[in-house]
């Protein structure tokens, strides 16, 4: 056995999710409560349909049938029916994966901060 643990490279935590998205179908966020969960951004930038509950921080991000599903907290019949939904419908389940890329894509740091100049600058002149 340890000849052939010695072959084995360490692998890193990053590429050990990175293959977990690639043969993922659906990425579940089953949570009652996220603080932003920045899992959905990954699992949206990885061309993989999200769905979540409709729970602080959970759904923030998701927008039902836009980007993303949202279903009731506490309700597994749902999560299985998004499923069932994203495998019977093709064209949502192509259009979760398009839109979901795209909002992950306007995610990045300069993007997020523009925006965050933005609201500043609308306060200000709220103030002014």
């Amino acid at each position: 056995i340890k000849q052939n643990l010695d072959g084995i490279k360490k692998i890193s935590k990053e590429r050990i999710l990175i293959e977990l998205y690639k043969i993922s179908d659906y990425f579940v966020l089953p949570s009652l409560l996220e603080t932003f969960g920045n899992v959905k951004l990954e699992a949206m930038a990885s061309g993989i349909p999200v769905i979540t509950t409709d729970a602080p921080g959970a759904r923030d991000a998701i927008e039902n049938k836009i980007n993303g599903l949202v279903v009731k907290p506490y309700s597994p019949i749902e999560i299985s029916n998004a499923i069932k939904s994203l495998e019977n419908d093709f064209e949502l389940k192509s259009m979760l994966i398009k839109n979901g890329s795209a909002y992950a894509e306007q995610q990045d740091w300069d993007n997020v901060a523009l925006q965050y100049l933005q609201l500043y600058d609308d306060a200000k002149k709220q103030i002014d």
